[in-house]
């Protein structure tokens, strides 16, 4: 194991001797094929630093402390013809971005696990390289010590962690394109290798959007929601008048009182948003609202799309309410919260799961748990024109739009 760092508090010791930049440079040039990994302060290449780079072979790792050494002094190696073999690569390409180097070619031993073990039930095998040292090369990778490069710096056990990470990475790609190739998916692992670069650039760089458009679109929002609730509440105390079975869920108030006033007006008491009350209401008119519940067995009631659309011709409110979750769902899901998602970037900078779906399919979203907080699903925005309307180029830019 090599160290370069400007550190000098750091010395040799018997895990790793310290070289210097042309050294490393030297030792790997004739690498046709890298192991490449990273340490970081964090998830977030804007707002955290990139700690280590780790490059290297079975034969030798070279750690470089990016703390002390400026990693643009590798641009070229990183940005050559060869080879760069990594572990979820997606995080390490955005903070190599962020430094303005770009790789050109890269396999991703996790996307190569990921693809062979698409449609089993998760959790049946782990995508981990920890796993994948132990199924491949028969090797335990210490993880014990991940993170403690954030706190602790460079100390030997970190330094060894981190080499650690790129010596088997070769000699597990080799033994997974066999299997890939034997289940006939080497076609597959080599277009989904070269994606991840583009997607990688696609969440570094997020997407501009106009926060002026889209708190107007919240308002527009908000009156479609009102006015689909309205409806709903106007099927129910019109109905009422001929089924006294929906009387239950109005009120006047004949009383008054000091905000309302003497307004007799029939109000409704039902919470839209709770299924429980909704699930009577249809259940009354012949609604059919029990479904195969998949996770636990048996049978539940369900009033989601799925099941209500099949049946609109037996009530009316069918309609009205899917109109209303539809709105309110927007309401929600594409409101104050989306904001929150603009990154230290000026951008929305959400997370894309490259093969997310077993179909192999990308999607979008997922949780952040560092920060507490879910990612927004870029692919599941609303179709009209408002939403679209607010994802802007910025000056100098285009937008291109294929599929």
């Amino acid at each position: 194991i090599y160290l370069v760092t400007a550190n000098q508090e750091l010395f040799n010791n018997e895990v790793y001797q310290i070289i210097g930049v042309p050294k490393s440079l030297e030792l790997l040039e004739p690498l046709k094929v890298v192991g490449l990994d990273t340490e970081t302060e964090g998830l977030d290449p804007y707002t955290k630093r990139l700690k280590t780079v780790q490059l290297g072979c079975r034969e030798f790792q070279i750690v470089i402390d990016c703390m002390t050494i400026d990693i643009k002094l590798y641009r070229n190696y990183l940005e050559s013809n060869r080879l760069f073999i990594g572990w979820n690569l997606k995080f390490d390409l955005k903070f190599l971005y962020h430094q303005r180097i770009v790789p050109r070619r890269v396999y991703d031993g996790y996307l190569a696990e990921k693809l062979m073990w698409l449609g089993y039930p998760p959790g049946m095998h782990s995508l981990s390289l920890k796993t994948a040292g132990e199924t491949y090369s028969g090797v335990e990778l210490d993880k014990s010590v991940r993170g403690k490069v954030i706190w602790a710096g460079l100390e030997t056990d970190v330094v060894e962690y981190a080499a650690n990470d790129v010596t088997y990475l070769e000699e597990i790609m080799n033994k997974q394109l066999k299997l890939l190739k034997d289940k006939g998916l080497e076609v597959a692992i080599d277009y989904e290798n070269r994606f991840v670069l583009p997607l990688a650039y696609m969440e570094y760089c997020g997407v501009k959007l106009d926060v002026e458009k889209w708190k107007q679109k919240m308002k527009t929002d908000l009156e479609r929601e009102l006015i689909a609730k309205k409806a709903c509440d106007d099927w129910i105390i019109s109905t009422a008048e001929t089924n006294s079975f929906l009387k239950k869920y109005i009120y006047v108030n004949l009383q008054g009182d000091l905000f309302e006033g003497f307004d007799t007006t029939p109000k409704i008491k039902i919470n839209w948003n709770s299924a429980k009350q909704v699930i009577e209401i249809f259940k009354h008119f012949g609604v059919d609202v029990v479904i195969d519940d998949k996770e636990k067995g048996g049978t539940k009631d369900s009033i989601d799309a799925k099941t209500l659309k099949p049946q609109k011709d037996k009530c009316e409110l069918i309609a009205l309410y899917l109109e209303y979750k539809e709105a309110a769902k927007v309401t929600s899901t594409y409101g104050d919260n989306f904001l929150d998602q603009v990154g230290p970037n000026g951008r929305i900078c959400t997370n894309y799961n490259q093969m997310g779906a077993d179909t192999t399919r990308i999607t979008s979203g997922g949780k952040d748990k560092t920060n507490r907080k879910d990612y927004v699903n870029l692919l599941n925005l609303p179709a009209n024109a408002e939403t679209r309307a607010c994802f802007v180029a910025e000056r100098g830019n285009k937008w291109i739009s294929i599929d």
